[in-house]
Formats: C-alpha cells, sequence, structure tokens
C-alpha cells in the first residue's frame, strides 16, 4: 500500500500523488501532517525504549522518499540532455 494510502486511511483525507507532481504531493502531506503533530501535541521520539507514533513513521517514511525522488529527479535531468551519463563527471556530455 502507498504512503499516501495509509495517510489518507490513517486520517481520512485524500491525497493523490501524479507521476509529474511526486514532490510537491509531498511536500503537501508533510505539512498536513506537520499540523496534525501541532494539534494534537505529538511528542517525537528519536531514543531507545520509546515506540514511535504512526504519525512519526509516516513523517520519517515521507521525508525519506521526498528526499529519494529530489535525488532521483536531479539524475533524471541531468541524463535528459546526455548520450550517456556518469554521475561522478556531471560536465561530461557527448554529442
Amino acid at each position: 500500500m502507498p504512503i499516501n494510502a495509509g495517510v489518507n486511511l490513517a486520517y481520512s483525507v485524500t491525497f493523490n500523488i501524479t507521476k509529474g507532481s511526486v514532490v510537491e504531493a509531498i511536500k503537501k502531506i508533510l505539512g498536513y501532517l506537520e499540523e496534525v503533530q501541532k494539534t494534537a501535541g505529538v511528542e517525537f521520539f528519536y531514543r531507545i525504549g520509546k515506540r514511535k507514533s504512526q504519525l512519526q513513521k509516516f513523517m520519517e517514511k515521507l521525508q525519506e522518499y521526498k528526499e529519494r525522488q529530489e535525488q532521483y529527479d536531479t539524475h533524471n535531468q541531468l541524463f535528459e540532455v546526455r548520450n550517456n551519463y556518469s554521475k561522478t563527471d556531471t560536465d561530461s556530455i557527448t554529442e
């Protein structure tokens, strides 16, 4: 089940993620979850001995997805104009 479906079920909201607006959609979901955290007064835990709330798990997972998607978009944008691709040499363009 996609993460947005889990958020939709848990908080009775509807967030749709389309192919062209993944990062923007994730930012909207994270903004909503931050508001939920503030209004509910949920404290996040980062140490041993405490269980993470479902809200914290959603937020951490979405943040991870957002970072990976941004990196993927950057690599995709670099690759678009090239005949070859090297992550280490960002100036190499073979025509």
